[in-house]
């Protein structure tokens, strides 16, 4: 599979796409690792990974239902 290609049918993403949500699976099992200073750290850092993945899922509805989901000023952006 190359850079741009879609990962999947299953998941939607492409290759790039891909290997950004591998790595954020793979920091979220290094940082469980971690010892913990706060009660609240798993939680956040949890709530945070999922945000990043909703940003990852969006690319993939943007892409299968452009005219609902387009970002206005398509110009604007480096995508």
């Amino acid at each position: 599979m190359k850079a741009g290609e879609t990962a999947s049918s299953v998941t939607g993403l492409t290759f790039d796409e891909q290997m950004c949500m591998s790595a954020l699976v793979k920091a979220y099992r290094i940082y469980s690792k971690l010892p913990k200073d706060h009660p609240m750290e798993n939680i956040e850092f949890t709530s945070s990974l999922h945000r990043l993945q909703d940003l990852l899922a969006i690319r993939v509805v943007r892409r299968s239902f452009p005219n609902g989901w387009s970002f206005a000023n398509k110009e604007a952006t480096n995508d």
